[in-house]
């Protein structure tokens, strides 16, 4: 199963504005948004950041006609939300379901940024090698739970290495991936 990554740019992501997610997000099998939950008391107000200070929020993620497959969410908090008055949990999960895609992967809570990186990258490999989705951030969080002090270290040598500081300080944070083999 490949994956794809969608805009590239010398190998490097394109800044996700809103208009490049909306030109290629609804016919991708494999969506991922490594970016920042902004959450709000009312989920209604709750945005996903992208790039040059664009966003997502809950009703223009309802919106979108996906075909996902996956759309994973790859920043603090994405799986919370409110309980409705029906009793369903309001927020980025349900509207990405409602949108159209299969399985939603998202936090709960704040995340380290090198934590992160290597779970999404053990868990995007194992995905590769035919592992359901489940079983695949299974093995990831598996394999967070082994790293020693040293691998940790290595890890975030690896990230500043391939200028994730750098990426940070100039505010172009929000990266789009949008795998498919259609």
């Amino acid at each position: 199963m490949p994956f794809h990554a969608l805009p590239f740019e010398g190998g490097l992501l394109v800044d996700a504005t809103l208009r490049a997610v909306r030109a290629v997000i609804h016919t991708a099998r494999y969506v991922h948004l490594g970016t920042h939950g902004l959450l709000s008391p009312s989920p209604w107000l709750s945005k996903i950041a992208l790039a040059n200070g664009e966003s997502l929020d809950l009703a223009t993620l309802g919106e979108l006609e996906l075909q996902a497959e996956l759309v994973t969410l790859s920043a603090c908090n994405t799986a919370r939300g409110s309980v409705g008055k029906s009793d369903e949990v309001l927020g980025f999960a349900r509207a990405l379901v409602a949108a159209g895609a299969r399985r939603v992967v998202a936090s709960l809570w704040p995340v380290s940024d090198i934590a992160t990186c290597e779970l999404m990258a053990v868990f995007y490999r194992e995905l590769a090698n035919g592992l359901a989705a489940p079983h695949a951030l299974r093995v990831a969080q598996h394999h967070l739970r082994t790293l020693d002090a040293s691998a940790v270290s290595r890890l975030n040598g690896e990230l500043i290495a391939a200028g994730a500081t750098r990426t940070r300080r100039s505010g172009r944070h929000s990266c789009f991936s949008a795998g498919s083999e259609r």
